[in-house]
């Protein structure tokens, strides 16, 4: 059964700009994807079934709709791409501002648990990424990303989201909050979707639509706002496809400082 929450964002008190929902944002995007992470010197001890990349099928989709950018697999997809530039207070090689939050989409695939991915490969020592110790994705150094995907396992957990993906600053995080299968063809599935939907109906539908998502694998899409009504109206209307409401949120927090108001909805199956 599908369920939907509306939550008022627990941060710091502050005031809001206006969001420039009209204007029409340039198509962007920035992807890493794990691949071997079994055996001696990669990251986790468990295998993924997406050895042929059903990322790199999505990202070859996205641009022939328009998109520019790149994608990463395997030993050259960094923790670090993901991670705050502007202090160390997030940790330290921080490159977001040159990868992740330089574009309009941020989409990662590979190993996860609740508010973090697992990288396949270290680099400079690190395996993992923190959405909210690590991560200000939208604001700060870059301030590009508008939505970000995790094809991976349990990192948009309901409980987890305001110590993780909340401290981003993006429109929307689409993602699972239990066990996902990211190697049979469904992200695919889901940019060709957007064609009628926006970014979070058609998550749910493709993903929670399928039987085995829908029982112990389910999805989740999380979008912010200034209110309940603006928090609901980006969750309805924001689309990768076209081109609606992909221009980054306003009046984000500055290196180190806190994030104001918000609030923010999510729809899930349970």
């Amino acid at each position: 059964m599908k369920h939907e929450w509306l939550v008022i964002g627990l941060a710091a008190v502050g005031t809001w700009g206006s969001f420039c929902k009209d204007a029409l944002a340039t198509k962007t995007l920035y992807a890493d994807e794990g691949l071997t992470y079994k055996g001696a010197g990669h990251c986790a001890s468990g295998t993924l079934p997406n050895l042929v990349s059903d990322v790199g099928q999505m990202v070859n989709d996205m641009k022939s709709d328009g998109y520019s950018g790149n994608y990463f697999s395997g030993l050259a997809a960094w923790p670090q791409d993901f991670r705050e530039a502007c202090s160390t207070t997030y940790g330290s090689g921080g490159v977001d501002s040159y990868y992740a939050d330089a574009n309009a989409v941020s989409i990662f695939s590979g190993h996860g648990s609740a508010s973090s991915v697992t990288f396949s490969d270290p680099h400079l020592g690190a395996c993992q990424h923190n959405l909210g110790t690590n991560g200000r994705l939208g604001s700060m150094s870059g301030s590009g990303s508008v939505v970000g995907i995790y094809s991976s396992c349990d990192t948009l957990a309901e409980s987890a989201l305001p110590s993780g993906a909340n401290n981003n600053w993006e429109r929307e995080n689409l993602g699972f909050k239990g066990l996902v299968d990211n190697g049979i063809g469904f992200l695919y599935s889901y940019f060709y979707s957007l064609s009628t939907e926006g970014n979070g109906s058609a998550w749910m539908d493709v993903f929670g639509g399928n039987s085995i998502f829908a029982t112990t694998e389910p999805a989740i899409a999380v979008a912010y706002g200034t209110s309940g009504t603006d928090c609901w109206n980006t969750y309805n209307k924001v689309s990768l496809r076209s081109n609606t409401l992909m221009t980054p949120r306003s009046a984000g927090p500055a290196c180190d400082g806190g994030q104001p108001a918000f609030f923010y909805c999510y729809n899930t199956i349970n």
